[in-house]
């Protein structure tokens, strides 16, 4: 039994590279989960049989058609995650969103910011 946590660096989002990932992993049976990076890079966890995740890293270097990977690089070596593969949310955090509040005649934008690890903060701008 393996598990490795891999990033793969290139042009590898928005070229169906998680789908792909989720897709290869389950037909090798493996575990884990896959999920797009802020820098542009995919990361995922892989994790069986030492033959399967071995075959998983030497296909993420091929990756999808679209996909051009320039790098694939073990960044760890760790214990078992829970058993499934799975897409994970992509990490982003400063996502904007802007509306509009009408209140009485004035009209005002409201501006929403997700911050990690705290409370939603909103910023009234006249």
């Amino acid at each position: 039994m393996k598990t490795v946590t891999v990033r793969i660096e290139g042009r590898v989002q928005g070229v169906y590279y998680r789908a792909w990932t989720e897709q290869m992993a389950h037909r090798l049976d493996l575990d884990g989960w896959v999920r797009n990076r802020r820098d542009g890079s995919v990361e995922a966890v892989f994790s069986g049989s030492d033959d399967h995740v071995d075959e998983m890293v030497q296909r993420c270097a091929d990756g999808p058609p679209d996909a051009k990977v320039t790098r694939v690089t073990i960044t760890m070596k760790a214990g078992a995650p829970p058993k499934g593969f799975k897409m994970l949310r992509p990490i982003r955090d400063g996502r904007r969103r802007l509306r509009s509040l009408r209140e009485g005649r004035r009209r005002h934008r409201l501006m929403s910011v997700s911050v990690p690890n705290a409370a939603r903060l909103v910023i009234v701008v006249s």
